[in-house]
């Protein structure tokens, strides 16, 4: 019931983030383009829900990292070790992730979005030293054992 409560109190964050972010960017987009153009936006209260909900999804499904983490490093599928040396990979990749998820193409939106991934990254390496360890203690006492 703890994990339930905690994935949904992410979540709940990550949806107040996005929604903010996207509508500060939306708006901020909106006013340029029609100052740029002299042409009036036809943006409607249905758009900009169905992008929010979108965007929401996608950030619900990134913010399941470490929980995803915790499985595969059960399992013996992810280790420490490696997510360790592969951070650059998963920084580039985090990057690209992020630039999909953000509807429009500035800097700042794009790093709101980044910075918490990455952030859930991190703790991702957390989680799987974590379990490592524990499954070594485990092993430790099952062989002291026997």
């Amino acid at each position: 019931l703890d994990s339930y409560l905690s994935t949904v109190a992410i979540l709940t964050m990550a949806t107040g983030l996005v929604s903010i972010a996207t509508l500060d960017s939306y708006l901020s987009t909106v006013a340029i383009l029609t100052m740029a153009t002299g042409l009036v936006s036809i943006a409607t209260l249905d758009s900009y829900l169905s992008t929010v909900a979108i965007l929401t999804m996608a950030t619900g499904l990134v913010f399941e990292l470490p929980i995803v983490i915790y499985f595969l490093s059960k399992i013996g599928i992810m280790t420490p070790k490696f997510m360790r040396s592969n951070r650059r990979i998963a920084f580039f990749l985090i990057i690209l992730i992020a630039a999909f998820i953000t509807p429009t193409p500035d800097a700042p939106t794009l790093l709101l979005v980044a910075a918490p991934l990455y952030l859930l990254y991190e703790i991702s390496i957390f989680v799987s030293a974590r379990v490592v360890k524990r499954k070594k203690i485990a092993e430790d006492l099952f062989y002291q054992n026997n």
